[in-house]
């Protein structure tokens, strides 16, 4: 925390509480919530807890939740699929239905009844007060800018669950909301608006500040020739001398940021706009809004909503190399600091509870223990997907598509996909082993490139300048990073590779 800064709560005394105490707290929403029986009706749960012999209501504890198998986006998927949707809703009170963007499969469709949104409302209002000291935030009487990135590449679900229930409560307040396509325009237009409060994703707010940069000389010109005033000829002055920000346009106050890991962003985020930039962690199936203080120092993860576990990495290898494995998942609060593995969390939502819901998120535990700012709720550091799919910020595609893609060429040997950063920008660099020395080897790169560039999720991240150019290496033979299981990694991300290991 800077010195200046002093830390202020929503919730004081859930917020700081000892972490034994909040986990009792959460155990204790397991029985008082009738999560688990209420659960235990939908098509999504019912079957395979029944084939597992689980007893709904002897599930009172962390301990007891353990014996529940595990569920995750393709169990959803599939129980959509295959039942009419009030089967797969535990509440009789739906007020709303959000839907996520389909980027890793078809889309999920997740209800929400006002007890739901009155939880989503609470955790907003601890995240006010984490990123912005609550008495400088005027909640209702400052507009806010939120730029959306271009579909498909994510789904806006917070940002609709949080304006809805803003407008079902009658709660002032302004929110301009435009596609980040039309990023130059809208930041035009909010000049006049004066926001005070920024959202977006980080590879858009960067795309967008490029993009100002790119355009303001011409803007300049062209107000100059409207009205040849000393500001307007001041205002072309300016972009010779130097690059124009967003900063230098629209003074934010406030800037969220979401849907990716900040990190990489934040920077050049915060030369960008000249403020300090926050992050937000959620996902459509989770119930509320988790992010970071301005100690910068993790994502908190609010444990009296949910009791939340992690599947360490050894454990994910071991399943890959060993089908019908059953991975092994600790409890959050008792992991180590530094612990990486996949997030699993059940949480106590009225319309969609999930159990033991694996999310494909890999995280790494922060800390668990107090932080600079007194919040004593455990915090995370979201890295990548777990899972088949490739994640280059907002754009993502599956792995058996890209080996699709180049099955086609014959002779091809073994590949590797290396993701890295230009920048700030996410970079792929697809390795080939040369099949055939024979062969013209930048005849092979290129043939190799062109399958790659010919899948539609790069294609639209290069369209939009999300990624940089993707790259095609020729190497003698792929280096030998492995899983524990010693099978060879299709995916490495070098943000993961630390010294000595692997």
């Amino acid at each position: 925390m800077r010195g200046d800064v002093q830390p202020l709560y929503a919730d004081p005394q859930l917020e700081c509480m000892p972490l034994a105490d909040l986990v009792r707290i959460a155990e204790g929403k397991l029985v008082e919530s009738s999560v688990i029986v209420r659960a235990a009706r939908s098509s999504l749960y019912r079957e395979r807890w029944t084939a597992a012999g689980v007893i709904p209501a002897d599930i009172t504890s962390y301990a007891a939740l353990r014996k529940l198998p595990y569920t995750n986006g393709r169990d959803l998927r599939q129980a959509e699929s295959q039942y009419a949707p009030e089967e797969i809703v535990c509440s009789e009170h739906v007020r709303l239905w959000i839907s996520t963007s389909g980027t890793t499969g078809a889309s999920k469709w997740i209800p929400r009844s006002d007890r739901d949104l009155a939880d989503n409302r609470q955790t907003g209002k601890r995240y006010v007060y984490l990123a912005h000291g609550g008495s400088r935030f005027r909640p209702g009487q400052e507009a806010t800018f939120g730029l959306a990135a271009p579909a498909p590449f994510v789904t806006d679900s917070s940002a609709v669950t949080g304006s809805i229930d803003g407008m079902l409560l009658e709660i002032p307040g302004e929110t301009i909301a435009l596609n980040y396509t039309e990023a130059q325009d809208a930041l035009f237009f909010a000049l006049r608006r004066r926001p005070s409060n920024f959202a977006a994703f980080p590879s858009v707010a960067m795309r967008m500040a490029e993009g100002v940069a790119e355009l303001a000389p011409a803007a300049a010109r062209e107000r100059l020739a409207e009205s040849r005033s000393l500001q307007n000829l001041l205002a072309v002055l300016m972009t010779k001398v130097r690059k124009v920000r967003p900063r230098d346009l629209v003074p934010f106050r406030h800037c969220v940021f979401a849907g990716e890991p900040l990190d990489p962003y934040r920077p050049a985020i915060r030369q960008a706009y000249g403020v300090e930039p926050f992050e937000v962690y959620s996902f459509s199936e989770f119930l509320g809004v988790m992010g970071d203080c301005a100690a910068h120092d993790g994502v908190h993860l609010w444990i009296d909503y949910c009791l939340p576990e992690i599947i360490p990495q050894s454990e994910i290898e071991q399943e890959e190399g060993q089908p019908g494995y059953i991975p092994q998942a600790i409890p959050l609060w008792e992991a180590e600091a530094g612990q990486r593995g996949e997030f699993v969390v059940t949480n106590f939502a009225d319309a969609f509870p999930l159990v033991r819901y694996r999310t494909a998120d890999l995280i790494e535990l922060v800390s668990r223990q107090p932080c600079a700012c007194g919040r004593t709720h455990p915090r995370i550091r979201v890295l990548h997907r777990t899972d088949d799919i490739v994640n280059l910020g907002l754009v993502r595609f599956s792995i058996f598509e890209l080996q699709k893609r180049l099955s086609v060429l014959p002779g091809l040997g073994r590949w590797q996909l290396w993701i890295e950063r230009q920048d700030y920008k996410p970079k792929a660099i697809l390795k080939v082993e040369e099949s055939d020395p024979r062969q013209d080897s930048q005849v092979w790169k290129e043939k190799v490139l062109q399958e790659f560039l010919s899948l539609d999720a790069i294609k639209l991240g290069l369209d939009n300048h999300l990624i940089a150019e993707p790259e095609v290496q020729i190497v003698a033979t792929i280096e030998e990073r492995r899983t524990q299981s010693g099978k060879l990694r299709k995916v490495v991300y070098a943000a993961d590779i630390r010294p000595g290991g692997s």
